[in-house]
C-alpha cells in the first residue's frame, strides 16, 4: 500500500484523555478515521486485529508499556514495519528526539503540540 492509501486512519495512544481529545481535534480536518487507546498493550492488540491504521501517535510514557517498549512490539507486526509512528511527550529530556528516531519512530512531537508543526508533519506523510 502507498502512504496515501494507508493514511485513512490514525491511532492515538495516550493515557491522558485530555491529550487524546486535543490530538483527535487536530486530526479532524484531515478526515481520518480515528481510534484511541490509553495503553501500549491495547494499542498492539488493536493493531494485530486491524492492519489498516495509517499513522500512529504514541505517547512515550504509558503506564503499562512505555512508548519505546510499545514501538518495539508494533514494529514486529508485518503490517506496521513501515507505518509512520510519531512519538509524543510532555517531558523535556535531552536528546529525546534522537532517541526516538533511533528507536524507529518516524518523528517526535513535544506537548503541547504546535498545530502548525503538527499539520506540516501530517501533510508530509499524506504526500
Amino acid at each position: 500500500m502507498s502512504k496515501q492509501q494507508n493514511l485513512k486512519s490514525a491511532l492515538i495512544v495516550d493515557d491522558n484523555k485530555i491529550n487524546t481529545l486535543v490530538l483527535e481535534g487536530m486530526l479532524q480536518p484531515f478526515d481520518l478515521e480515528i481510534k484511541i487507546t490509553y495503553s501500549g498493550l491495547e494499542a498492539v492488540k488493536i493493531l494485530q486485529e486491524n492492519s489498516s491504521i495509517g499513522i500512529i501517535f504514541l505517547d512515550l510514557y504509558l503506564p503499562d508499556k512505555d512508548g519505546f517498549e510499545t514501538i518495539t512490539l508494533i514494529r514486529k507486526l508485518q503490517a506496521y514495519k513501515t507505518t509512520p509512528i510519531v512519538a509524543v511527550s510532555g517531558r523535556v529530556e535531552k536528546n529525546i528526539r534522537e532517541r526516538c528516531l533511533t528507536a524507529s519512530f518516524n518523528e517526535y512531537l513535544s506537548k503541547p503540540i504546535d498545530y502548525d508543526i503538527f499539520s506540516k508533519l501530517l501533510e508530509s506523510f499524506l504526500n
